[in-house]
């Protein structure tokens, strides 16, 4: 079991390879995404040659092994490891198995956990999580880690803006924010921009959002429309504001 418990060290001191490298995204299942138990989705990608993944990482944590609860997926094995407190031993559980892997801070249930491996060596690990009362409350981000057959290491990487609260009325709403808008500037009739917003708690928190395109705070003589993220069951719909001038 010792090569889970030493993979946060291994991560940390590879030196991080600048291409060909696995990738990594996360989505939370869990629909009030606070309390103390949530389903949570990461998935990580092989590099264009499809070098097969050997290992994954992952936390839902203020930091990678900061809150002293992470696991990792070893395909090889099937098998889902579970890393607390460096004077606990390392458990373990079969994705889709009953059994519980526990410590002190957190736990997987295996029953309700998956992992699935996709055609091109695409995989998606489905985890089951109980966070318990010693584990630190608060916001925390999805992280994961990917190391393929060859040895190259994706790093540490924060996946998708996901966000979980441990502990309930634990996290306070935060402000969402706009990107930079791209392209910055263009003249002309037709143009294609692309518009970013982000949001501390994760896209889920994220109900609509407007553009104005005008010389003036107003909607007069202006192009305004609006992005409901929860219209169409999800798929979202976009609508064109009347212009009032």
């Amino acid at each position: 079991m010792m090569m889970a418990k030493m993979g946060l060290a291994l991560l940390l001191s590879l030196p991080l390879v600048l291409k060909a490298l696995p990738s990594t995204v996360g989505a939370i299942t869990t629909s009030e995404r606070r309390g103390s138990t949530g389903i949570f989705v990461f998935g990580f990608s092989p590099d264009a040659d499809l070098t097969p993944l050997s290992v994954v990482y992952m936390a839902v944590e203020s930091s990678p092994g900061g809150d002293s609860c992470y696991f990792s997926y070893w395909p090889s094995y099937n098998l889902l490891f579970l890393v607390g407190p460096s004077q606990e031993p390392v458990t373990f559980v079969t994705p889709g198995v009953p059994g519980v892997a526990r410590n002190s801070r957190c736990s997987i249930n295996g029953t309700s956990s998956s992992a699935n491996v996709g055609v091109d060596g695409e995989l998606n690990v489905s985890v089951s999580l109980g966070f318990k009362g010693t584990f630190p409350a608060g916001l925390k981000p999805l992280w994961g880690a990917a190391i393929d057959a060859l040895g190259r290491n994706s790093g540490w990487q924060q996946m998708s803006g996901e966000y979980f609260c441990v502990g309930n009325g634990a996290c306070t709403n935060q402000v969402p924010s706009p990107q930079a808008l791209s392209p910055a500037s263009r003249s002309g009739s037709l143009e294609a921009f692309r518009f970013g917003f982000t949001d501390p708690d994760g896209v889920s928190d994220l109900s609509t959002v407007q553009v104005l395109i005008n010389s003036l705070l107003g909607s007069s003589n202006a192009c305004n429309f609006t992005f409901d993220l929860r219209a169409a069951g999800g798929a979202g719909v976009l609508y064109l504001v009347d212009d009032p001038g």
